[in-house]
């Protein structure tokens, strides 16, 4: 059987497991001079750490039973049991949230917006007790409340903000959200409204979508209202809450506009662009976002106008933009910002992780972190069209829409060769590695995998390394193409080895890119599960087992009680056969936390970013962002083999059930069937070898029968077997 025909058979187990996913799925930088030139800096990723919060770790069922019990009984029934699913469905969706990773609690820039949240409500503990505040990692500028207390700040928000006074008018507006509970009247209103009880009766369907429209935008105005009337209660600056208007007028854009050139990318004498080096970018100019067609918030225009009218002519003596302290905010700030900077190469948009870190070179030009972020993302960007699929990214990005300077990077990244792009990435590699650390772990991984991309994907040889200084171009001159010089590769012996390595092996890799036919994939997969894998593995960490049960025949369909509980007896099979099996096992379940599992919680965390991040590329095969955390977990936990698995049950009706009940009358053995519900079972299995991020197996499992405990074990029991059997 081809080779392509095991990388095709990943990959379609990789395109469904990834349609499952999506379905559901440090050094504080202060302000200071600048650094001399010789003299690095650098950043650490903040980390999941401190007493974790009850709300992470209380169950969720029981939340939902606290909540089922506010229910009244005067509504109607088809109101009721709405109510009833809004409580069920929002703690579940906001407990996956809170067990995601990307929630934070006890890190300096949460700690800061607490402290913010203390000088609002210091008259009034009741009210601040039952409020909790975390921040989230995440690049929109965004907060919101949640029917429970919560506050949710992204830190996209916080790298925006001019001063602490404009987040305090941001926090006075979302707890004034849960204080007048407008997120389950907002809900009520709007079951009513499509559901067309009471006054809505008689309403069209226009109306009806009005209606719905003009209540949630009357919330969003009175919580702009009355949140102005808590701050104003502090000695906060009036100015902000105006000024806050024109912030969230640009959050379409960077939170910095510089012009950014070729001769950022000209790397010493490695990668040079000539004088007459043809490239025009064009540029959008930046508009102002005023939300006025949103169908849940007011335009900006018209919220900033109210707000001016009601603080004119205020008194702002003794008023302030900080008052928790400006250099905490600056400190925040900037930290908010070094994070985003890598959470845009999670979200594969490379250009923007390019332009964003360059924007916080210009007031830290040594830092490492923001080197390395760069150089990831121009990494990517290579992979990604040496695999021919970096189009398809550009789609994503729908670049004729992006305003200001960034477009230039998008631009200019479109329009390199695959060939120039590998060598550029090859190139600041090698320069990092000279300029900062040449010993680095993930910097030399990457340059090493450049090789290897020039040499299958670009024909390279050990001469080419030494002699070639540009790339070939129909109808343009040499002087007109970016120059190099890669003679540092076949001066390197280890390198030099490498060449050799791959050559030997240069078609067969070249194969695993190639496409297979449908028929002869499923030859394979036929063949695969006759024959088994064989793997011969004792150990394994099993990480977060997944469970769904969906009922397509109710109302709401997805089960979330069932699935959770589903979900722990899923880790508690998936041992039990393990142990059978005489296998070595842990499981990792963030359904298992504690007050006292942050280290738990964190690795969690990060292996869920990380398969996350696996499934992203399809079947580009890259190095991971993180690639040296993940070598230190396989150490941690003494073994590189790390399994996810889960399975979803699937209820549906019975389709043609008439035509079979016809045909039951006379077979009898056939009535249940006939009558009875279709049920699904789907059981997937990824089996990853961390230390060389490898995918061992990629395997799943329809089956049209129900998810019993007899069906379970089986397909659990199979999947373990096939792991450890020689």
């Amino acid at each position: 059987m081809k080779l392509q025909t095991f990388v095709y058979f990943q990959r379609q187990c990789m395109v469904s497991l990834c349609i499952l996913f999506c379905l559901f799925s440090t050094d504080i930088l202060a302000q200071e001079p600048a650094t001399p030139q010789n003299q690095s800096t650098n950043y650490t990723n903040i980390t999941l750490s401190g007493l974790i919060p009850k709300d992470f770790t209380n169950s969720t069922a029981k939340k939902y039973d606290r909540d089922k019990k506010k229910i009244s009984k005067d509504n109607k029934r088809s109101v009721r049991l709405a109510e009833e699913y809004f409580y069920q469905e929002s703690n579940f969706i906001i407990a996956e949230l809170l067990r995601s990773g990307k929630v934070f609690y006890d890190d300096p820039i949460t700690q800061y917006v607490n402290k913010v949240a203390d000088e609002l409500l210091k008259d009034d503990p009741k009210l601040r007790k039952e409020i909790r505040i975390y921040t989230v990692k995440n690049p929109s500028a965004n907060a919101l409340t949640t029917n429970d207390g919560i506050i949710f700040v992204n830190w996209g928000l916080l790298e925006r903000l001019e001063n602490e006074a404009q987040l305090a008018y941001v926090l006075a507006h979302e707890i004034t959200h849960y204080r007048d509970e407008h997120v389950i009247d907002n809900f009520l209103e709007s079951t009513k409204i499509q559901q067309g009880v009471g006054v809505y009766k008689r309403s069209s369907y226009l109306d009806r979508v009005t209606a719905q429209t003009n209540y949630s935008k009357d919330l969003e105005t009175s919580a702009d209202l009355e949140g102005l009337e808590l701050y104003l209660k502090t000695n906060y600056s009036t100015e902000a809450t105006t000024s806050l208007f024109d912030i969230l007028a640009y959050v379409h854009t960077p939170f910095d506009d510089k012009e950014i050139n070729l001769d950022f990318f000209s790397i010493d004498s490695l990668f040079q662009f000539p004088a007459n080096y043809k490239f025009d970018p064009s540029y959008n100019p930046i508009e102002v976002i005023d939300d006025e067609d949103s169908k849940t918030h007011p335009g900006l225009t018209d919220r900033k106008t109210k707000i001016t009218d009601e603080v004119k002519g205020l008194d702002e003596s003794g008023k302030q933009l900080f008052i928790v302290g400006e250099n905490a905010f600056k400190e925040v700030q900037k930290m908010a910002r070094y994070e985003i900077g890598k959470v845009y190469l999670y979200y594969q948009n490379y250009p923007m992780a390019i332009y964003h870190n360059w924007l916080l070179l210009q007031n830290d030009p040594n830092n490492k972190y923001l080197h390395k972020n760069i150089i990831k993302g121009v990494y990517a960007i290579a992979k990604f069209k040496n695999y021919y699929e970096y189009d398809d990214l550009v789609e994503e990005y729908e670049v004729s829409d992006i305003q200001g300077k960034s477009k230039f990077v998008y631009d200019f990244f479109t329009s390199l060769h695959k060939e120039e792009s590998t060598v550029l990435a090859l190139s600041m590699t090698q320069q990092y590695l000279n300029n900062y650390d040449k010993n680095d772990v993930e910097i030399l991984k990457l340059r090493e995998d450049l090789v290897k991309e020039l040499v299958v994907a670009n024909d390279y040889t050990t001469k080419s390394f030494k002699n070639r200084t540009h790339r070939v171009t129909a109808g343009k001159d040499e002087d007109e193409l970016p120059t190099f010089n890669l003679s540092f590769v076949a001066k390197d012996s280890e390198l030099k080895k490498l060449i050799a390595k791959i050559a030997k092996k240069k078609k067969s890799l070249k194969n695993n890119r190639a496409e297979v036919s449908d028929r002869e994939y499923s030859q394979f997969r036929d063949k695969l599960r006759k024959k088994g894998y064989r793997l011969n593995i004792n150990k394994l960490v099993i990480v977060d087992p997944f469970y769904l049960k969906i009922d397509t025949r109710k109302r709401y369909p997805r089960d979330y009680i069932a699935s959770e509980i589903a979900q722990e007896y899923l880790g508690e099979k998936i041992k039990e056969n393990a142990d059978l099996l005489g296998m070595r096992t842990k499981v990792l379940s963030s359904l298992n936390l504690t007050q006292n599992s942050s280290e738990k919680f964190e690795d969690i965390a990060f292996l869920n970013t990380w398969i996350s991040e696996r499934l992203g590329y399809g079947r580009v095969d890259m190095v991971s962002i993180d690639y040296e955390q993940v070598q230190e977990l396989s150490k941690t936990y003494k073994t590189s083999n790390f399994l996810w698995s889960g399975a979803v049950g699937l209820t549906e009706s019975n389709a043609g059930a008439a035509s079979k009940l016809f045909y039951a009358l006379f077979f009898p053995p056939v009535l249940p069937r006939a009558i009875g519900p279709e049920n699904y079972t789907y059981y997937y299995t990824l089996l990853f070898d961390l230390e060389e991020e490898q995918a061992l197996i990629y395997d799943y499992n329809l089956v049209k029968m129900k998810d019993s405990d007899a069906n379970l074990h089986s397909n659990i029991y199979y999947n373990l077997w096939q792991i450890s059997r020689k």
